[in-house]
């Protein structure tokens, strides 16, 4: 129902947030977003939202988000537990030393793929982190920016709205 909406508020943003119910997964209409954003040239993140419904499969969904739009497409935090056991997100940026139990998806095994995806939009930053060279956070910021700006990037966050749970990770990854 609001398509033309979407669409016409494409020419304002910088870039375009895609809202995925965990429950329902990628519909007729998140595929019609993802893709008018991608014509319109825009950075893209994914919010997949409503991560304490009963039934979640996150580590499907992320794979069926990779599968249709591209294994760009990655966690930059993943869910403590899914279903009324939702209660926090774990960062794949930056991994705590201690995990804690009920993490969804291995964020050290993640953080990999997030790493390639970042370094991908900037040559000297691959070239650093190649020779095994730590980045700092500075540069990793700047390389996120860069690398979602040109789509090699598309992270993926998880929250619930419900219960406020991953919000303000997701509000800090956007300011």
């Amino acid at each position: 129902d609001f398509s033309g909406q979407m669409i016409g508020a494409l020419s304002a943003v910088e870039t375009a947030v895609v809202v995925i119910s965990a429950g329902a997964g990628i519909e007729v209409n998140t595929r019609r977003a993802f893709s008018a954003a991608g014509d319109a040239g825009l950075g893209r993140m994914i919010l997949i939202n409503k991560c304490d419904m009963d039934n979640v499969q996150f580590a499907d969904l992320v794979g069926e988000i990779q599968e249709a739009f591209g294994h760009g497409c990655v966690p930059l935090n993943v869910p403590v537990g899914v279903g009324e056991g939702f209660s926090a997100v774990v960062s794949t940026l930056d991994v705590p030393d201690d995990v804690p139990d009920g993490v969804e998806m291995d964020p050290v095994e993640v953080n990999q793929a997030l790493m390639d995806a970042i370094v991908d939009a900037d040559e000297e930053l691959m070239m650093r982190y190649l020779e095994g060279e730590t980045l700092s956070d500075d540069e990793l910021t700047g390389g996120i920016s860069k690398a979602i700006a040109a789509g090699t990037l598309i992270p993926i966050f998880c929250s619930s709205s419900r219960t406020d749970v991953g919000v303000d990770e997701f509000l800090d990854a956007l300011a």
